[in-house]
């Protein structure tokens, strides 16, 4: 996509209405200036289009966790470490692996809360079982 016709997508009738011609008022003009940055920040190969190589770019920069050019084992190895370093002291041990379960656990205590149990009949107020009236 050239960095027009990204200009034309940013400033269509669907972002910011219909401005008469010739009605270039202020909002307009920042809305095109912060198109024309966003172009150039996504043009990482600075070819004056938005096209695959430059997703490809920045894909690779993402996935690159450790910054030594290539996509690898060691970079999957490094985001799950940074992931699982859950106190952040730079190495994975049995804290961390304590740290995650009490993550897990109390994440599926906030799925399975009262409400839901209240829902289906149960929450501990008798909910009509085994008590007499």
């Amino acid at each position: 996509m050239s960095k027009e016709d990204f200009d034309e997508s940013i400033t269509t009738t669907s972002v910011i209405g219909n401005p008469t011609d010739g009605d270039d008022d202020s909002a307009f003009k920042d809305l095109k200036k912060m198109g024309a940055q966003l172009h150039s920040m996504l043009d990482v190969n600075n070819d004056g289009k938005l096209d695959l190589e430059d997703v490809k770019v920045a894909v690779h920069s993402i996935l690159d966790v450790n910054n030594d050019g290539k996509v690898d084992i060691e970079d999957v190895k490094a985001a799950l470490s940074s992931l699982l370093d859950v106190n952040r002291d730079g190495k994975l041990d049995v804290k961390d692996i304590k740290a995650a379960i009490s993550i897990a656990l109390m994440t599926g205590a906030l799925v399975l809360s009262p409400q839901s149990a209240l829902a289906k009949g149960g929450g501990g107020h008798g909910g009509g079982h085994g008590h007499s009236t």
